[in-house]
This record gives C-alpha cells, sequence and structure tokens, in this order.
C-alpha cells in the first residue's frame, strides 16, 4: 500500500468518525481542546487565567459576605439579650 493512499484512507476514516460524532462526545471534546490549543495557545492561556482570576474574585465576594455576616451577627448580640443569628 502507497503511503500517499494510507494518509487519503485515514484521513477518510476520520472525517467520518468525527462527522458521526454529537456535540458534547468526549472524542470531540478532546480534538477540540487540541485543536484550540494548537492554533490559538495565548487564547488558551488567556481563557484560564480568566476563569482563574474570576474563581478567585467569587471567593473574595464569598468570604466579604461570610465577613460581613458574622460582624452583623456580632453587633446584633451585643445589642440584644436574646440570641440573633
Amino acid at each position: 500500500m502507497k503511503r500517499t493512499t494510507l494518509e487519503q484512507y485515514v484521513t477518510k476514516e476520520w472525517q467520518r468518525r468525527m462527522g458521526e460524532l454529537e456535540m458534547g462526545d468526549p472524542l470531540m471534546v478532546a480534538v477540540a481542546q487540541r485543536w484550540q490549543a494548537l492554533n490559538a495557545p495565548e487564547e488558551t492561556e488567556e481563557a484560564r487565567e480568566a476563569v482563574a482570576a474570576m474563581k478567585a474574585a467569587e471567593a473574595a465576594v464569598q468570604r466579604l459576605v461570610e465577613d460581613r455576616r458574622k460582624q452583623a451577627c456580632t453587633t446584633a448580640r451585643q445589642a440584644s439579650t436574646t440570641r440573633v443569628c
């Protein structure tokens, strides 16, 4: 079998297999991620950095909410003789 014939066969089979996949199929997801990493690595890195920044911001907001709630409970307890929080 010639190399070009083999390459054509593999390409054709790959296209057929990819065409049969549903969106969200694990193979489709893996192929898309690898394609993205190879063709736009800076976008991939930027996306990771953005997600990390978002998670850090969400965690900071959650800590702030919890701290303010604790502070409000402490203030309410000091002002009242009954349990508030």
